[in-house]
Formats: structure tokens, sequence, C-alpha cells
């Protein structure tokens, strides 16, 4: 998707991204600011995190001299998979070793689920194998194994088809292993409090 501008004047604008989807590139930009005159502004959203209806919102505001003017976009569409999974990504927490998987046969045949395997050793997944007739949902129980002592550990879980189904022969399951949510302050965002104890930490 293509956002087409024309900035009048002879001063660039600062753009300020507030909530942008985690797929969403937004390409085009000369760091962070709209320069005079025609432009464009390249939206590119990876589906391969997505099945069915995709709805996300893009916000920005453009500010210049102490004047701030915000914009809001939503992305609509719809996103076909042969074989869904929910939820996209496995989070566990530190004493977390066993997640469940949804998954759905979207497709006009029947699929048969037979093997897992995963980057770390230990990793199980019941029943196998599954079988999922033309628009059945089915669960799985993933064993996750292996340890973990740093954080936010990521690897990816391969489940294999009996035959491919519309060219899919293989399911990619992302994990994260000693799942801990982290909040990354922009300069934006940052509070007079926040600002003292950075300048803090810089002085020798």
């Amino acid at each position: 998707m293509t956002l087409g501008y024309n900035l009048s004047g002879k001063e660039p604008m600062d753009l300020v991204f507030e909530s942008v989807p985690p797929d969403l590139a937004v390409r085009g930009l000369d760091g962070r600011k709209l320069r005079p005159g025609p432009g464009k502004i390249e939206l590119q959203l990876a589906t391969s995190n997505y099945d069915g209806d995709v709805n996300e919102t893009l916000r920005f505001s453009t500010r210049n001299r102490g004047v701030q003017v915000p914009y809001e976009f939503t992305i609509r569409g719809h996103v076909y998979t042969p074989i869904s999974l929910s939820p996209r990504v496995l989070k566990l927490r530190n004493d977390e070793r066993e997640k469940e998987l949804v998954l759905r046969n979207n497709t006009a045949r029947e699929v048969k689920i037979i093997a897992i395997a995963s980057e770390t050793l230990g990793t199980e997944a019941k029943p196998l194998p599954l079988t999922l007739r033309p628009g059945e949902t089915g669960r799985l129980n993933l064993r996750l194994g292996g340890a973990f002592s740093g954080i936010n550990h990521g690897e990816t879980v391969t489940l294999t088809l009996d035959q491919p189904i519309e060219g899919v022969h293989y399911l990619f399951v992302s994990v994260i292993h000693n799942f801990v949510e982290t909040r990354v302050k922009t300069p934006d965002r940052l509070t007079p409090s926040d600002i003292e104890e950075l300048l803090r930490r810089s002085r020798p």
C-alpha cells in the first residue's frame, strides 16, 4: 500500500509513529521526516503470520514548530491459509513446558499430521498422528523440552504432513521460551525522570 503526500513550504516535518502492527514494514522515509514537495510512504504487511480476517491500525503524527497533526489508517483484508494455527506464536513463561495448539483444515481434502521436530530435543505432541477432515478443527498438546537460562529464547517447531496439501508439506510454529514482555521507551515518550536517570548513569 502506498500513501502519497505533498508537503508545501520549505521545512521538513517530523514523523512520529504511535501504533504500528508488528508485521508492517514502512519504507520510503528519510530519517523519519517528510521532505518538502511530493512524496510516497510505502507500507508492506507481511501476511505469513496471519490467517483469516486482517484488521490492523496504523497511527502516526506529523510535527512542526509545536504543531502536531494525527493520522490513522486501518488495513483490512483476508488471508487464506490451507491449515491455520492458533496461537500463531507460543509464549512459554519460565515455569511452563506445555501449550495447546489449535489447528483448522481449511482445504477440501483430509489432512494428517504425522510427526513433530524442534531445534531442541525432547519436544512431543499428542495425539499423533492427527487427522483433520475438511473444515475440521483439532488440538495438539505440545510438551516442549530444553532448558534455557536467558529470557525470550526463540525456536521453531516443525509439524510434518503425510502428504503435501496445496503445496504445504510442513507447518512451522514459532516458540518463545522464558517469555518476558519487554517495553522499550522511545525518545519522544521519555519522562523527565527517565531523562534525569539517563543523565545520571552517563556521568563518569
